[in-house]
């Protein structure tokens, strides 16, 4: 029997855009617009500067931006931050099975990675459509059960 992780490394591996459904493109689309006007209003509360003042001093200057600032640094302290503002308010999306907020991760580290290399619209929407579906996927598993051992299921599951 094949391990779950390669069978998910395997599907990641061959999903093009073209597989997506329209309204899963529809619908990343809107997470995108929402999770960048949601980081631009989390800038805006003390969390949210704070949040900023730290992801400057602690990133070297580097090709990822912090939203709405201008700040360039490093792509994964720009990931961090950003998903981090976006949270701020606590008005970004939760998958209700899994208990996991999977837009602002995946359009934070998305955006932040674009700043790596040249990627199209298409690209950056399948990856965000991507990680979706896989953080709420793997979060699943155990429905609310990290959850109410004090774990927080975006932290644990978002990654993937």
């Amino acid at each position: 029997m094949t391990p779950l992780a390669s069978q998910l490394a395997e599907w990641v591996s061959e999903v093009r855009y073209e597989d997506l459904p329209s309204d899963v493109i529809e619908s990343t689309k809107l997470r995108i617009l929402d999770v960048i006007g949601l980081a631009l209003a989390g800038a805006e509360t003390a969390f949210g500067r704070s949040t900023i003042a730290a992801a400057v001093v602690m990133s070297p200057p580097g090709p990822a931006r912090i939203f709405g600032t201008g700040d360039a640094i490093g792509a994964p302290t720009a990931a961090f931050a950003n998903a981090s503002l976006s949270q701020a308010l606590e008005y970004d999306d939760t998958h209700n099975e899994s208990i996991v907020h999977m837009s602002s991760p995946a359009v934070a580290a998305s955006l932040a990675l674009a700043g790596l290399r040249t990627v199209t619209g298409r690209d950056l929407i399948l990856a965000i459509a991507v990680a979706n579906e896989i953080s709420c996927r793997v979060g699943s598993v155990s429905s609310g059960q990290f959850h109410r051992r004090g774990f927080h299921p975006t932290g644990l599951f978002a990654p993937f």
